[in-house]
């Protein structure tokens, strides 16, 4: 049982990394879901996913705005909020480049 390591993996002979490759996505798989929580459910589709984490925020948001557009202090609770949330996003995103 000869074994060779390459950028982490070790690679055997005898034995294929498949197991090797699932443990270790399941353990960044781990990590994401503890932030991005919808991430990693395989049971929803690519794109439920990006609606879930993107566009219905913002659709929540934009209908919001235009709904509450007259009440001056709601508006800038909603700005303050989206500001918030631009901040989080950005952080999270620069964590991951």
């Amino acid at each position: 049982m000869q074994g060779e390591e390459h950028l982490g993996f070790i690679i055997q002979e005898d034995i294929e990394i498949n197991n090797d490759v699932a443990y270790r996505i399941g353990a960044e798989c781990v990590k994401w879901r503890l932030k991005f929580e919808i991430l990693c459910y395989t049971n929803v589709l690519s794109k439920g996913k990006f609606y879930k984490v993107m566009v219905i925020p913002t659709l929540i948001y934009h209908i919001w705005g235009k709904m509450l557009s007259i009440y001056d202090a709601y508006v800038q609770k909603i700005n303050i909020a989206t500001r918030r949330i631009f901040r989080w996003m950005c952080w999270h995103i620069m964590i991951y480049i």
